[in-house]
């Protein structure tokens, strides 16, 4: 419909941001006119959840938590 729709959820608990990293392309190589910037954000976390809204479907890790087969 041409329009924003949430589809997508993701929880990180007990995150801490580890590295930021900038990255500038030169602009006065045309071959990267269309590149403005990077920002790239490590990030260590203890527990993710992921949630499909659109699907109903989840799942998650937590390495406190391991899954047993």
């Amino acid at each position: 419909e041409g329009k924003q729709e949430h589809f997508f959820s993701t929880v990180l608990t007990d995150a801490t941001i580890v590295d930021v990293n900038c990255q500038m392309p030169h602009c006065q190589d045309p071959a990267k006119l269309d590149y403005t910037q990077l920002i790239e954000v490590s990030l260590a976390y203890r527990k993710i959840d992921w949630e499909h809204t659109v699907a109903g479907t989840s799942g998650s890790d937590d390495w406190r938590a391991p899954v047993e087969a």
